[in-house]
């Protein structure tokens, strides 16, 4: 009888300090997100460098964005029906963003990029550049997040409104006009 209630103590200290483990990675866990998290908001406040492909496999990086717009940076997905809305909605108003430079992001497969490209007639706009992100920069640069992202940048490469999820037209060329 002894032994088994010396066994039972054991055993809630036992667990006790197992919860306690689990408990202090845990948090250490967080922690470390959290401060991942203010380091990418922290990179991203002013345009940060990158280096991909279009869909024509040509080099693009962040100094080919003119320094004479704002920039709207999308990162998107074709299988995104909320992508499919935004891209739908800028071809409906391109006119209204041929002051603006749209850099459209995506770490899918050149084929299913470029079919949404062309199912919109993206390449046809020459202030529209469709890029291809197979190896996940943008989410070692930008961080992680939703299809689609939008980032607005100023023409001081400042960022001005990043929106996650879908947004309209009208929001987007409020904060591109500022």
């Amino acid at each position: 009888m002894v032994r088994i209630n010396q066994f039972k103590i054991q055993l809630k200290y036992i667990l006790i300090i197992a919860l306690l483990c689990g408990l202090s990675f845990l948090c250490y866990s967080i922690t470390i997100q959290i401060r991942q998290k203010k380091i990418i908001e922290s990179k991203i406040q002013t345009l940060p460098q990158f280096n991909l492909k279009d869909i024509f496999n040509n080099d693009f990086n962040s100094s080919y964005i003119n320094s004479d717009k704002s920039c709207l940076i999308i990162y998107f997905h074709p299988e995104c029906d909320h992508c499919h809305y935004e891209a739908e909605q800028i071809c409906l108003s391109i006119d209204q963003y041929y002051n603006f430079q749209i850099v459209m992001i995506s770490p899918a497969s050149r084929e299913s990029i470029e079919d949404f490209a062309n199912n919109y007639h993206l390449p046809e706009f020459d202030n529209i550049s469709i890029l291809v992100d197979t190896l996940g920069d943008f989410h070692d640069i930008f961080g992680s997040n939703p299809f689609p992202t939008s980032f607005i940048y100023n023409k001081e490469r400042k960022l001005v409104k990043q929106f996650k999820g879908e947004v309209t037209t009208e929001a987007l060329l409020n904060y591109l006009n500022q």
